[in-house]
């Protein structure tokens, strides 16, 4: 590929900014006039690039919460079946029976939830390869 010469004039505070890109990316001068250059002629905005990070980090906070949300429904399937296994015959019926009955299902269910949490982080559910 031929090569044609080029000279051009910029304003000073343009030549420091090119002269602070370059030493930040250990370059010459002349490759970084020369990548805007090209990425002006290619159409390339450098916003892309920022938005693809973005995007990238959107993309792994959408992960985190799926996990999270995977833990919570674990955790309150967990209660509500230590719940049912507890035999809770009528909530409604004699109130001070009933409500130390509940209070102490709730209590078990909620013990058995923290050890299905540990259980699942030591990796116990993890799927089998």
């Amino acid at each position: 590929m031929q090569t044609q010469g080029m000279t051009i004039r910029l304003q000073k505070n343009e030549w420091e900014k090119i002269k602070e890109i370059a030493a930040k990316n250990k370059v010459k001068q002349t490759d970084i006039a020369r990548m805007f250059i090209r990425d002006g002629l290619a159409q390339f905005d450098r916003k892309h690039i920022a938005l693809m990070e973005k995007i990238m980090s959107l993309q792994m906070q959408i992960a985190t919460l799926q996990e999270s949300s995977e833990q919570s429904n674990i955790l309150s399937a967990a209660n509500l079946a230590a719940i049912s296994l507890l035999n809770i015959d009528r909530i409604d019926g004699a109130r001070e029976n009933g409500r130390g009955r509940l209070k102490e299902n709730v209590k078990t269910s909620l013990r058995l939830g923290k050890s299905l949490q540990e259980a699942r982080a030591s990796g116990a559910f993890d799927k089998e390869t």
